[in-house]
């Protein structure tokens, strides 16, 4: 059985996911926020790719979100940078399984299906 709110209800599949978002734009980072705490993620938000890659090696996280662009390290960089630490026997997720990374541009909607590249998380150009 899932479980369940304070409200008797099934608790979403999220909850209490650990989440980082990095993302340059502050209004951007309370949006991501907001919808990611109402499925019950726990969220830290950094502002570009380094910082991300920074706090992955001192946190574990279940799932990466990462802007395509943004000052320092692009998502892309980030994610590779974070693909070659795990393959070298780096930080993984808390399950022990490779973290999933998504970077994705503001102007990709999100019903656009990844594209090949690093994995998952090359949403396109």
């Amino acid at each position: 059985m899932p479980p369940l709110t304070s409200r008797g209800r099934p608790a979403h599949p999220f909850t209490g996911a650990r989440v980082l978002r990095a993302e340059d734009s502050p209004t951007n980072q309370r949006i991501g926020v907001i919808m990611l705490e109402k499925l019950g993620c726990r969220v830290d938000v950094v502002a570009d790719g380094a910082d991300a890659v920074q706090a992955l090696a001192a946190a574990p996280y279940d799932v990466v979100f990462l802007d395509c662009q943004m000052p320092n390290m692009d998502g892309y960089a980030a994610t590779g940078e974070i693909r070659r630490r795990e393959a070298a026997g780096g930080a993984r997720s808390r399950t022990g399984s490779p973290r999933p990374c998504w970077a994705r541009r503001r102007s990709m909607r999100c019903s656009v299906p990844p594209c090949s590249g690093i994995g998952p998380e090359r949403g396109g150009r």
